[in-house]
């Protein structure tokens, strides 16, 4: 190789074809739970909030190989699409079928049942408890 060739490279490169095997082998809703929790136990050790979500909701086989996961809030969808394609790749392999994919739904009404911060902890227990509050307010505690 001489330094012209590295300096101008040649542009004639050809892009080898890859071919990728199509299968389209039918599963059971039951088939696709079991290895959906497979993968969610492999991940487990490594990722405990993405096991938590994989395992909150059970997925749902839809039409055309679609898996359907009820996840509620957004935070719960980014843990799931930054490892969607090891998670793809895995049903794909175990299930004989390239066709499959995830779609997440978010659950609006489950989002907004979460209580994440300290105040939203307080306001749900005292919709609980009512005497809470009176107790904060008799002994002047602060929120």
């Amino acid at each position: 190789m001489s330094l012209k060739d590295i300096l101008n490279p040649k542009t004639e490169d050809k892009v080898s074809d890859v071919y990728i095997e199509e299968k389209t082998e039918s599963f059971s809703q039951d088939d696709l739970s079991d290895r959906w929790r497979k993968f969610a136990y492999s991940v487990k050790l490594k990722d405990l909030d993405l096991y938590s979500t994989l395992t909150v909701n059970e997925p749902v086989l839809k039409e055309g190989f679609l898996v359907q996961l009820v996840i509620f809030n957004q935070a719960q969808a980014v843990d799931v699409n930054n490892r969607k394609l090891e998670l793809l790749n895995y049903l794909r392999s175990q299930l004989n079928n390239t066709k499959i994919d995830l779609e997440l739904v978010i659950d609006k009404e489950a989002e907004t049942k979460g209580v994440y911060t300290h105040k939203d902890k307080y306001k749900k227990l005292v919709e609980i408890n009512p005497s809470v509050d009176v107790f904060r307010k008799r002994f002047d505690l602060q929120f």
